[in-house]
């Protein structure tokens, strides 16, 4: 059998293989699913307050301010 033969029958057992997987049934649970309402929040339970989380000190005395927070330059003004 040349090598010829043996390129073209594992390319068509690895076309197979990878065609296969198409002919599955798709799952189709989700048409099934019901509304349901909206989760209740405890009314003893309160959010952390998250104001003072992000919060950026600001840059220390003769620090070099990068240049994405400088304005842009105006030529001819």
């Amino acid at each position: 059998m040349p090598a010829y033969y043996k390129f073209v029958a594992s390319g068509l057992a690895l076309a197979a293989v990878l065609l296969s997987g198409c002919a599955e049934q798709p799952d189709l649970r989700y048409l099934d699913a019901r509304l349901h309402p909206p989760l209740a929040v405890p009314p003893d339970l309160q959010a952390p307050d998250r104001s003072t989380a992000l919060q950026i000190p600001p840059a220390a005395a003769g620090a070099v301010v990068p240049a994405s927070e400088q304005p842009p330059l105006v030529v001819g003004q």
